[in-house]
Protein backbone atom coordinates (compact mmCIF):
# COMPACT_ATOMS: atom_id res chain seq x y z
CA UNK A 1 0.00 0.00 0.00
CA UNK A 2 1.35 3.26 -1.31
CA UNK A 3 1.17 5.87 1.44
CA UNK A 4 1.44 10.03 0.88
CA UNK A 5 4.28 11.84 2.62
CA UNK A 6 3.83 14.05 5.59
CA UNK A 7 3.67 17.77 4.26
CA UNK A 8 6.01 19.02 6.96
CA UNK A 9 8.59 16.33 6.69
CA UNK A 10 8.22 14.48 3.12
CA UNK A 11 8.79 11.66 5.06
CA UNK A 12 5.94 8.69 4.79
CA UNK A 13 7.12 6.38 7.93
CA UNK A 14 4.93 7.93 10.38
CA UNK A 15 1.76 8.44 8.12
CA UNK A 16 -1.25 6.29 8.40
CA UNK A 17 -4.83 6.85 7.22
CA UNK A 18 -6.97 8.72 9.71
CA UNK A 19 -9.80 6.11 9.12
CA UNK A 20 -7.59 3.47 10.55
CA UNK A 21 -6.12 4.97 13.55
CA UNK A 22 -9.61 6.09 14.96
CA UNK A 23 -10.72 2.35 14.93
CA UNK A 24 -7.83 2.23 17.50
CA UNK A 25 -8.50 2.87 21.14
CA UNK A 26 -5.05 3.66 21.80
CA UNK A 27 -5.12 6.53 19.90
CA UNK A 28 -4.75 9.59 21.38
CA UNK A 29 -7.25 11.80 19.00
CA UNK A 30 -9.63 8.66 18.24
CA UNK A 31 -13.05 10.14 20.09
CA UNK A 32 -12.14 13.83 18.76
CA UNK A 33 -12.09 12.84 15.51
CA UNK A 34 -14.23 9.89 14.77
CA UNK A 35 -17.44 11.31 12.52
CA UNK A 36 -20.84 11.35 13.50
CA UNK A 37 -23.00 9.96 10.73
CA UNK A 38 -26.75 9.35 12.02
CA UNK A 39 -28.25 6.30 10.14
CA UNK A 40 -31.74 6.37 8.77
CA UNK A 41 -34.42 3.98 10.43
CA UNK A 42 -35.38 1.77 6.71
CA UNK A 43 -38.78 0.23 6.18
CA UNK A 44 -40.71 2.00 8.41
CA UNK A 45 -43.30 3.22 6.26
CA UNK A 46 -43.45 -0.04 4.22
CA UNK A 47 -44.73 -1.68 7.43
CA UNK A 48 -47.02 0.82 8.40
CA UNK A 49 -48.42 1.06 5.29
CA UNK A 50 -48.74 -3.08 4.93
CA UNK A 51 -50.12 -3.05 8.28
CA UNK A 52 -53.24 -0.47 7.31
CA UNK A 53 -53.45 -2.54 3.99
CA UNK A 54 -53.94 -5.72 6.28
CA UNK A 55 -56.67 -4.38 7.81
CA UNK A 56 -58.59 -2.84 4.78
CA UNK A 57 -58.09 -6.44 3.19
CA UNK A 58 -59.53 -8.05 6.17
CA UNK A 59 -62.47 -5.04 6.94
CA UNK A 60 -63.36 -5.67 2.85
CA UNK A 61 -63.05 -9.55 3.56
CA UNK A 62 -60.15 -10.08 1.81
CA UNK A 63 -60.21 -8.06 -1.50
CA UNK A 64 -56.41 -8.48 -1.42
CA UNK A 65 -56.33 -4.85 -4.21
CA UNK A 66 -56.22 -3.10 -0.62
CA UNK A 67 -53.16 -4.71 0.98
CA UNK A 68 -50.95 -4.34 -2.44
CA UNK A 69 -52.25 -0.97 -3.15
CA UNK A 70 -50.61 -0.19 0.26
CA UNK A 71 -47.68 -2.41 -0.08
CA UNK A 72 -46.92 0.03 -3.40
CA UNK A 73 -47.62 3.40 -1.32
CA UNK A 74 -45.66 2.21 1.25
CA UNK A 75 -42.82 1.43 -0.84
CA UNK A 76 -43.21 5.12 -2.73
CA UNK A 77 -43.18 6.56 0.55
CA UNK A 78 -40.08 4.83 1.62
CA UNK A 79 -38.28 5.86 -1.52
CA UNK A 80 -39.39 9.87 -1.21
CA UNK A 81 -38.15 9.37 2.90
CA UNK A 82 -34.54 7.94 1.51
CA UNK A 83 -34.58 10.65 -0.93
CA UNK A 84 -35.13 13.47 1.52
CA UNK A 85 -32.82 11.83 4.16
CA UNK A 86 -30.14 11.75 1.12
CA UNK A 87 -30.14 15.06 0.40
CA UNK A 88 -30.70 16.63 3.97
CA UNK A 89 -26.91 14.58 4.86
CA UNK A 90 -25.39 15.59 1.83
CA UNK A 91 -23.19 17.59 4.10
CA UNK A 92 -22.04 14.87 6.26
CA UNK A 93 -21.62 12.31 3.45
CA UNK A 94 -18.74 15.18 1.88
CA UNK A 95 -17.32 15.27 5.33
CA UNK A 96 -17.49 11.39 5.48
CA UNK A 97 -15.38 11.50 2.28
CA UNK A 98 -12.43 14.26 3.47
CA UNK A 99 -12.39 12.10 7.23
CA UNK A 100 -11.65 8.59 4.69
CA UNK A 101 -9.17 10.44 2.22
CA UNK A 102 -7.38 12.10 5.28
CA UNK A 103 -4.27 10.93 6.66
CA UNK A 104 -1.92 11.00 10.03
CA UNK A 105 1.43 11.99 10.72
CA UNK A 106 2.90 11.18 14.00
CA UNK A 107 5.83 12.63 14.05
CA UNK A 108 4.46 16.20 13.31
CA UNK A 109 0.72 15.47 15.05
CA UNK A 110 -0.79 16.74 12.20
CA UNK A 111 -4.02 15.78 9.28
CA UNK A 112 -3.83 16.39 6.39
CA UNK A 113 -5.42 15.32 2.68
CA UNK A 114 -3.15 13.95 -0.70
CA UNK A 115 -2.37 16.75 -2.66
CA UNK A 116 -2.46 19.66 -0.08
CA UNK A 117 0.74 21.20 0.41
CA UNK A 118 0.12 22.05 4.54
CA UNK A 119 -1.77 19.87 7.28
CA UNK A 120 -3.04 21.14 10.47
CA UNK A 121 -3.95 20.10 14.17
CA UNK A 122 -5.71 17.14 14.86
CA UNK A 123 -8.20 20.21 16.61
CA UNK A 124 -8.60 22.31 13.77
CA UNK A 125 -9.06 19.16 11.56
CA UNK A 126 -12.27 17.77 14.11
CA UNK A 127 -13.46 21.40 13.87
CA UNK A 128 -13.56 21.14 9.84
CA UNK A 129 -15.43 17.93 10.01
CA UNK A 130 -17.78 19.60 12.64
CA UNK A 131 -21.05 20.69 11.33
CA UNK A 132 -20.99 24.48 10.26
CA UNK A 133 -23.49 26.35 12.56
CA UNK A 134 -26.35 28.61 10.77
CA UNK A 135 -25.49 31.40 8.51
CA UNK A 136 -26.31 34.27 10.64
CA UNK A 137 -28.46 36.49 8.48
CA UNK A 138 -27.23 39.32 6.85
CA UNK A 139 -29.15 41.82 8.25
CA UNK A 140 -27.57 44.01 10.67
CA UNK A 141 -28.83 44.41 13.98
CA UNK A 142 -32.45 45.06 15.16
CA UNK A 143 -33.83 48.13 16.69
CA UNK A 144 -32.94 49.41 19.86
CA UNK A 145 -35.57 49.33 22.54
CA UNK A 146 -38.13 52.42 22.16
CA UNK A 147 -36.98 53.28 18.70
CA UNK A 148 -39.41 52.28 15.51
CA UNK A 149 -38.06 49.23 13.34
CA UNK A 150 -38.01 51.37 10.28
CA UNK A 151 -37.20 55.28 10.27
CA UNK A 152 -39.58 57.34 7.81
CA UNK A 153 -37.88 59.07 4.92
CA UNK A 154 -37.73 62.92 5.51
CA UNK A 155 -39.62 65.09 3.06
CA UNK A 156 -39.90 68.83 2.99
CA UNK A 157 -43.68 68.58 3.25
CA UNK A 158 -45.77 65.99 5.77
CA UNK A 159 -48.31 64.11 4.07
CA UNK A 160 -51.93 64.26 4.90
CA UNK A 161 -53.96 60.84 4.67
CA UNK A 162 -56.90 62.62 3.98
CA UNK A 163 -55.85 64.74 1.27
CA UNK A 164 -57.54 64.28 -2.23
CA UNK A 165 -55.37 61.55 -4.86
CA UNK A 166 -54.44 63.54 -7.69
CA UNK A 167 -57.25 63.21 -10.73
CA UNK A 168 -55.16 61.36 -13.58
CA UNK A 169 -54.62 63.44 -17.06
CA UNK A 170 -57.36 64.71 -19.56
CA UNK A 171 -55.72 62.70 -21.92
CA UNK A 172 -55.67 59.84 -20.26
CA UNK A 173 -59.85 59.47 -18.89
CA UNK A 174 -60.36 60.32 -22.83
CA UNK A 175 -58.37 56.88 -24.05
CA UNK A 176 -60.03 55.14 -21.62
CA UNK A 177 -63.28 56.52 -22.68
CA UNK A 178 -62.85 55.46 -26.48
CA UNK A 179 -61.12 52.24 -25.51
CA UNK A 180 -65.03 51.21 -23.79
CA UNK A 181 -66.64 52.80 -26.46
Amino acid sequence: MHRPVCPHCGDNFSVARLSALCRNPSFAHAAMLRPTVSPRACGQWIVIATTVGLFLCVATLFTWVWLAMAFCLGVCAEMFASWEHAQAHEPSERMLARWNAAYYCGTHDCVFLVGERTGCTPEEFAQLLSPTPAAAPLVGPGPRRGQPPVQPLASSEPEDPAAPLPAPAMGAQYALVEAAA
